[in-house]
């Protein structure tokens, strides 16, 4: 089960004796990020780790309180730390040896600590709600990165433990003592970012310079019937990217399904015009997405990839299916950060669209908690392509309250994305009106005082996290089918686009097609290929000015 880095910890120490005498315990580490906790009561310094390891990070602890990140200078019991390290390894410290666990305080959510002892002994004032919780770093438990709930606990590794209030954990037998609260650790949320990165409510290019997306939605890689853009039986794909570019848009989602990354994945048979299209001829699905993203390239377009679908048969509400597991999900994303590592219009990965019921946030269930699976395939990407920004979609259900697929997201003040490298989380949700939604009873839209009603349900939803500084939001969907003067779907989308602009937000319209081709959300060709809607254009063009 993956928590991740994100869960706060403050703790209070409060048993550090003069040691009575000394002994030596090793520690073994693996490859990558691991989570340790000093098994001696005087602590060691990371330096000690440098004497049978390779640190390349860390030592890391993380406050509740700052929701931050703090590389640190010496390594204390009873806490937390990540640590990254090059090889398998181990390093040996020495010092008065833990044998018992004294008081040590937790607050409310989750806390990074160490212990001693059987699990069923822990007794205190808590009320755990889930942990401890040991990562498997190696995979020797079956799944290397996942966590997995710990019987007992070792004082040389850090667990997580979630409490629901502030309380004092202890293992029972060990003395009751006086608590003395010390202050807690400010840490900062991860190392610095490289390449494209956020500031607040704002992208920034690799220079430090703003840059608004102007986005718009071209499918086809994500459906099983094509396997490579939509269109391309009708135009060639450069001529698209020339009328996108000249349009105003300055960057294309890209939605895709995991079978484009088979071996030998074709587009489907007679689906590309070769005449139109000629170096298409023979390709693969994933040959063809290179084009794609050259051609881009020459005309100043970025490149979103959106991770779509797991197959191409249909959209899935997890980020895993019975035929695309998570770690599959996880590996083609790094394959993908590999591969385009070195195309600096590919700027940002969505890593799965439309999460929806069951999917939760941040509830700590590792089947369906999306946040936690965020957090560990952006660590994982980061790790290949340091340069990317990773996008994260909401969920339809918080606090029992339904919305949009993918368009919730309402817990990012007390449970935001937290990765390794700071400043790369852009939140996207999707949002659509009447011709999607299709229920006369929905609040939004029956309710007496529409439109008007609009802005504080999108405040409530998603754009407080812009409105308050807190992290970049691009509007990955939205998009309009009926567009009569005095309907409904037509009033929300013209309501939609004046948020947009009023609020400076990132967008992405879905979808540069026919309305045939997506009918419930409509497209922006009026034809086939060849006209685009112009009353569709009109109001965009509020936006894409």
């Amino acid at each position: 089960m993956k928590l991740r880095f994100i869960f706060a910890i403050t703790l209070a120490l409060l048993f550090l004796a003069t040691p009575v005498f000394a002994e030596s315990v090793t520690i073994y580490l693996g490859p990558g990020w691991n989570i340790i906790s000093s098994p001696v009561l005087e602590g060691f310094s990371p330096s000690e780790i440098n004497k049978g390891c390779v640190l390349k990070s860390g030592p890391w602890s993380w406050s509740l309180i700052s929701g931050e990140y703090n590389k640190e200078k010496y390594i204390v019991p009873y806490q937390g730390y990540w640590v990254f390290i090059k090889d398998n390894c181990g390093f040996s410290v020495t010092g008065t040896k833990i044998t018992v666990m004294p008081e040590v305080r937790l607050y409310k959510g989750w806390n990074l600590v160490s212990g001693i002892g059987a699990v069923t002994e822990i007794t205190g004032t808590c009320q755990i709600t889930s942990g401890p919780w040991w990562y498997d770093n190696t995979g020797a438990m079956g799944c290397k990165g996942c966590y997995y709930k710990a019987t007992g606990m070792d004082p040389s590794v850090g667990y997580w433990i979630r409490v629901s209030e502030d309380c004092i954990l202890r293992t029972a037998g060990a003395p009751e003592q006086p608590t003395q609260p010390t202050t807690p650790v400010t840490v900062p949320a991860g190392s610095e970012p490289t390449g494209w990165h956020t500031s607040g409510n704002k992208i920034l290019d690799p220079n430090g310079n703003e840059v608004k997306l102007k986005s718009i939605n071209w499918q086809g890689f994500e459906e099983g019937s094509a396997l490579v853009l939509q269109g391309v039986w009708a135009a060639g794909i450069t001529e698209q990217l020339d009328k996108i570019k000249s349009t105003g848009f300055n960057s294309i989602r890209i939605p895709y399904t995991n079978d484009i990354l088979k071996s030998g994945q074709k587009p489907t048979v007679g689906y590309v015009d070769t005449n139109k299209n000629p170096p298409l001829k023979d390709w693969t699905s994933l040959q063809a997405l290179d084009y794609v993203i050259d051609e881009a390239a020459k005309r100043n377009l970025y490149i979103i990839l959106d991770r779509h679908r797991p197959t191409g048969g249909s959209q899935s509400a997890l980020w895993y299916t019975d035929h695309v597991s998570e770690q599959k999900w996880i590996d083609d994303w790094v394959t993908l950060a590999n591969r385009y590592k070195d195309k600096t219009n590919v700027i940002a990965f969505d890593l799965h669209n439309e999460p929806h019921d069951p999917a939760t946030w941040g509830d700590g269930n590792p089947a369906t908690d999306w946040k936690m699976a965020a957090e560990k395939a952006g660590n994982k990407i980061l790790e290949a392509n340091p340069n990317i920004l990773i996008v994260v979609e909401g969920v339809q259900k918080e606090n029992n309250e339904w919305y949009r697929w993918g368009g919730s997201l309402m817990q990012i003040r007390e449970k935001p994305i937290t990765l390794n490298v700071k400043n790369k989380v852009v939140y996207s949700p999707h949002d659509y009106g009447p011709g999607v939604v299709k229920n006369d009873n929905d609040v939004m839209f029956a309710a007496s005082n529409y439109p008007n009603n609009l802005p504080d349900y999108w405040d409530s939803k998603w754009g407080y996290i812009s409105k308050e500084n807190i992290a970049p939001v691009w509007i990955g969907e939205f998009g309009v089918n009926n567009t009569i003067d005095g309907t409904k779907e037509w009033i929300w989308f013209n309501t939609l686009v004046n948020y947009i602009d009023t609020n400076n937000l990132n967008f992405a319209y879905w979808c540069w097609s026919p309305d045939r081709m997506s009918p419930d959300s409509g497209g922006l060709y009026a034809d086939e290929w060849v006209n685009l809607n112009q009353k569709k254009l009109n109001v965009l063009k509020q936006i894409l000015d």
